[in-house]
């Protein structure tokens, strides 16, 4: 086991994250950030340091909005309000804020490999983080899946959720299940979702500051 190995795995434990999650996903964006590197040069070294910055930003964020949950005590809240609120504070804020930082500096890492986005109907090509962060968060996705990264990383988001969230445009009944369209989802269910996006996030982040600790 190298150093990166040896750090990766500590850090995995220390963030409560799958170890062999984040080693797969390392052997495939490894090879991609060193790539990007060689052919961008300065380019690179700046959309990195941004990436760093706006992922330190949105965590900072996250936390002081996640302080709040612990405050919603039981009995000021009934199991139907406190899961209204948690989706908004939780959920959301972990597509928003740490998921979506990650797999932005992906895509813009995927491109700088030679591989295409458009922005615009008109063919424009995405060029900076800037664009794909303006993009819909479905066609990122797809992005991702069209460049094998379907299974680790793009099918680990529920966007339906995440839209019903955003929009406010969901049900919930008095045992706080969740109701998407014609899609019922338990509160089992739930966790499950939150589990396996916050395992990527984070597993995605511990990579990106792995690669940072041999940049800088």
């Amino acid at each position: 086991m190298d150093n990166n190995d040896v750090f990766l795995e500590k850090w995995s434990k220390e963030k409560e994250v799958d170890y062999q999650l984040a080693s797969k996903l390392k052997a495939k964006i490894f090879p991609l950030l060193e790539e990007a590197h060689r052919k961008l040069g300065y380019r690179f070294n700046k959309a990195f340091i941004e990436q760093i910055k706006r992922t330190k930003l949105r965590i900072d964020n996250s936390e002081r909005i996640l302080c709040l949950l612990p405050k919603l005590k039981p009995r000021f809240f009934s199991p139907k309000e406190r899961r209204v609120i948690t989706l908004h504070l939780e959920y959301l804020t972990l597509v928003e804020g740490l998921f979506a930082s990650q797999i932005n500096f992906l895509i813009f890492v995927l491109i700088a490999n030679g591989h295409t986005l458009h922005f615009t109907r008109k063919g424009d090509n995405v060029k900076t983080l800037a664009d794909i962060e303006r993009m819909p968060l479905r066609r990122r996705l797809g992005f991702l899946r069209k460049h094998m990264f379907g299974k680790l990383i793009a099918n680990k988001v529920d966007v339906r959720l995440r839209n019903s969230i955003a929009h406010l445009f969901y049900e919930i009944d008095e045992k706080g299940t969740i109701k998407v369209e014609n899609k019922t989802i338990t509160q089992t269910e739930y966790d499950k979702l939150y589990d396996d996006l916050r395992n990527v996030s984070y597993a995605l982040h511990l990579i990106t500051l792995l690669y940072y600790k041999r940049f800088a």
